[in-house]
């Protein structure tokens, strides 16, 4: 694994905290049921996340690695990507080298965390005659409800990748 690719400390706390606001959205939309408490917590945590999560995407422009998390928009994203699938195919881990495969992962995530934030925001703001949007609120719940299926597979996933690559890194250390 490459060693020479950590994160930065801003990358690292905003991940902790996007990371610690799903869980807990996760945990309290399974319980708000019981009390209002949960539903305001899930709410307020929902809004750390968006704003983390446009903090950390605005970093990842102004720093110009944003292709990074969306490696499949550019042509030598693919050629990475399709190396890393080759890699695990042979039962190694690939390089953790700022793109490829990991960035698929790392952009999907993002992208889902956005849509479920704008989904999440747009039926707060629904419940509020004053926005307009009272005959969308059904639909944007809807959605916001579907989609954190996804959101949990996500998680799990990605904490089980992570596991993988901290308890096996020698035994499937790619060889350059």
């Amino acid at each position: 694994m490459n060693t020479n690719a950590r994160w930065s400390p801003v990358t690292l706390v905003l991940h902790f905290i996007i990371a610690s606001a799903v869980v807990i959205q996760l945990a309290t939309s399974q319980l708000w049921h019981y009390t209002h408490v949960l539903f305001i917590v899930h709410e307020i945590s929902g809004a750390v996340a968006f704003v983390c999560l446009i903090v950390f995407l605005l970093c990842k422009i102004f720093k110009g690695s944003l292709q990074n998390c969306f490696p499949w928009t550019y042509g030598a994203g693919w050629k990475q990507i399709t190396n890393d699938i080759a890699w695990i195919i042979k039962l190694r881990l690939p390089e953790r080298n700022g793109g490829g495969l990991p960035g698929v992962i790392q952009g999907l995530g993002l992208l889902l965390i956005l849509l479920m934030a704008i989904l999440g925001g747009l039926w707060f703001l629904g419940k509020n005659e004053y926005f307009g949007l009272t005959s969308y609120t059904h639909f944007f719940g809807h959605w916001h409800s579907n989609f954190a299926t996804f959101v949990w597979i996500y998680i799990i996933g990605h904490a089980a990748m992570a596991v993988v690559h901290w308890i096996l890194p020698k035994r499937f250390k790619v060889e350059l």
